[in-house]
């Protein structure tokens, strides 16, 4: 797609987030959003596009996090406007909301070449296969992007989110140390961006 890396591109590993987030240090995210956020002035960007919170993997709802503190960072600043979009990870593909989506249909190059990548990703040949198995693959034809306007309102949650869950199988198995819980971890590091957010 001629997309460029930026400088935060792949600074951390899922295992540094994870320990990150059980360790509470906050200040390695917060120092993301900030420099995302100089990104998308120094850059004027219009629109960014990241995943949508949906309790699956912690690791995607953090980055929901730092994208929306930095879109609200950037936003204070009045360089110019970032509109802010997600997108769905899990669940129907193709799925779209009532609030106005942005449906965008790739031709016929650009969905072969999104299969063709998708199908050779090392490390997500089970859940690539999962996905073409549970959907037909024209439903990947199609990306919706949802407008994000609040992102405490999206982040609320009362059901325990599946990472936890499968966290707990996991330590039951002897193979992580400690669970990820959205109570005890996730929403104090979405207070604590919020608040930076609010104060820079």
């Amino acid at each position: 797609m001629g997309a460029t890396r930026g400088s935060f591109y792949g600074i951390l590993t899922d295992s540094e987030v994870y320990n990150a987030i059980l360790n509470r240090d906050f200040e390695v995210f917060i120092k993301l959003a900030r420099e995302v956020a100089r990104f998308l002035m120094d850059e004027k960007v219009s629109y960014v596009a990241g995943d949508s919170a949906e309790g699956y993997n912690p690791t995607h709802d953090v980055c929901r996090l730092v994208i929306c503190a930095a879109v609200n960072l950037a936003n204070r600043s009045r360089v110019n406007e970032v509109k802010d979009f997600d997108f769905q990870l899990t669940g129907a593909a193709n799925g779209s909301s009532p609030n106005h989506d942005l449906r965008i249909e790739l031709d016929d190059d650009a969905f072969a070449r999104k299969l063709d990548m998708a199908r050779s990703y090392s490390g997500l040949e089970a859940e690539v296969n999962d996905a073409l198995n549970t959907n037909s693959e024209l439903a990947f034809r199609v990306e919706c992007l949802r407008p994000v306007r609040n992102y405490w309102d999206i982040f609320s949650r009362d059901a325990k989110p599946f990472y936890e869950e499968y966290g707990e199988k996991r330590v039951a198995e002897g193979k992580y140390n400690q669970v990820i819980r959205y109570r005890e971890h996730v929403l104090p590091l979405a207070e604590a961006l919020r608040q930076m957010a609010a104060r820079d």
